[in-house]
Order: C-alpha cells, then sequence, then structure tokens
C-alpha cells in the first residue's frame, strides 16, 4: 500500500494514454515549491499557459497543444462556461501573494472535491492533427 505524508499537496491530472486508447483523471504529488518547469514535465510540454476553471483553481495546459499530433482535444464544463482545451490537463489551486497568484497543490479534501467536480465535466470533442 502507498502511504504519502501528512501535508502532501495534490494536483489533478487528466492524461490520455495512447497505447490503451483511455483518459485517465488521478492526482499527482505536487511540491509547493514546484515551478512551471515542473509543471510542463508532468504535461509533456514545453511551454504552458493557464485557463481558469474557478476562482480557486486553474488549469495548466501545453500552449502547443492544438500543434502536436494526437493530443485530444476537451470540451471542459467549468463553474464559468465551457472551454476547449488540448493536450494533458493539470488543475492546480491558486494561492494569492502579494507580487501575483503562484500555483500549488491542493489538500487531500480539496483534491477529492476536484475529482467529483470532474465527473461528468470533462468530454472528448476530437484530436488534433498536428503541423
Amino acid at each position: 500500500m502507498k502511504t504519502t505524508a501528512v501535508g502532501t499537496k495534490y494536483g489533478i491530472l487528466v492524461k490520455f494514454n495512447p497505447n490503451k486508447s483511455t483518459v485517465s483523471i488521478s492526482s499527482v504529488v505536487i511540491d509547493n515549491n514546484s515551478n512551471t518547469s515542473l509543471f510542463g514535465r508532468i504535461i509533456d510540454a514545453d511551454l504552458i499557459d493557464v485557463a481558469e476553471w474557478d476562482e480557486n483553481i486553474d488549469i495548466v495546459v501545453n500552449d502547443e497543444g492544438l500543434l502536436v499530433e494526437g493530443n485530444l482535444v476537451y470540451d471542459i464544463k467549468t463553474p464559468n462556461g465551457n472551454i476547449q482545451l488540448a493536450g494533458d490537463l493539470l488543475f492546480l489551486k491558486k494561492e494569492f501573494q502579494e507580487d501575483g497568484i503562484k500555483l500549488v497543490g491542493m489538500d487531500s479534501g480539496e483534491a477529492l472535491k476536484m475529482l467529483i467536480d470532474l465527473q461528468g465535466a470533462i468530454r472528448v470533442i476530437g484530436v488534433t492533427r498536428g503541423f
């Protein structure tokens, strides 16, 4: 059985597995000292962009997701309306600081709520052809 330390923070990862043709939604451990390069590695992106889920959660996405052949395109029903994004997605909590907003992991209760909120909120609408 896998155990995690008290105070562990999580992100929610939506990932396409092309070998199995499945989409998984799972938690990943996030070190709150993480930076955008780690987020890019998690979603396999050289450049990232951020979209808003709601006032407390953002979605990290591959900025070049539409240009990569074989990425799934999702229609995501957020609390503020629908958005379309391509590629793997990482949901993180916003931490408001004096010098701006930092993306950090969620505690286990917040991550569980996010997993529940995502049920039925994401649907595949296409696949990218690349350029």
